[in-house]
């Protein structure tokens, strides 16, 4: 293998692992055990994009840093992706009637709550996303929810233009990650440049 396809090879790589990234984050707002298992796929996405970063730029620590800057992609496609998909397939309720507050009690974690709330004719399980209280019975509500029953719902202030604007600011990120790689300027060791100006000045 020549050393260009080589290069290409690794190039494609580090995208799929990019891309790992991105869709685990956003599968991850997925109902049911979706996060436990995106989890694991985003540390082996880091894992396997080191590497590759590794063989695009030989002997430089800016992989390193690129490495972890990559950890924000899963981040903005888990806010943002959850935005832009109720944004696209989700249903705005509105006056929904909270009737009761149910406690669930972790032994390794705060106690967490859900709402059981009516809307007209239909009855939900609303769990508060991160940042927001349960509401008390009685009070009223407004939610997103999902139609496909895919993701949890949210509150209609978090689905937003500025949420969605993540998604593609990951693709940017993704794509710029590597881009830094492949063209940033070595700098030059100090023991060099110290040698060549000593041999100007002679």
């Amino acid at each position: 293998m020549t050393e260009t396809s080589s290069r290409r090879l690794w190039i494609v790589l580090a995208g799929l692992c990019l891309s790992v990234l991105g869709i685990a984050g956003f599968v991850a707002n997925g109902s049911g055990r979706w996060a436990l298992i995106c989890a694991p796929v985003v540390l082996l996405g880091l894992l396997a994009l080191i590497p590759c970063l590794e063989r695009l730029r030989p002997k430089s620590s800016l992989d390193a840093w690129v490495g972890f800057l990559a950890v924000f992609i899963p981040l903005f496609t888990f806010i943002g992706g959850h935005s832009l998909w109720l944004t696209v397939v989700g249903e705005h309720l509105r006056g929904c009637e909270v009737t009761s507050v149910d406690t669930h009690t972790h032994t390794r974690s705060p106690d967490s709550y859900a709402n059981d709330i009516t809307c007209g004719d239909r009855k939900l399980v609303y769990t508060p996303s991160w940042g927001v209280d349960a509401k008390e019975k009685g009070q009223r509500v407004d939610l997103v929810v999902d139609t496909t029953g895919f993701t949890g719902d949210l509150e209609p202030e978090k689905v937003s233009v500025g949420r969605n604007l993540l998604v593609p600011l990951a693709v940017v990120w993704g794509v710029g990650s590597v881009v830094l790689v492949l063209r940033l300027p070595r700098r030059e060791p100090r023991k060099e440049r110290r040698t060549g100006l000593r041999g100007d000045f002679v």
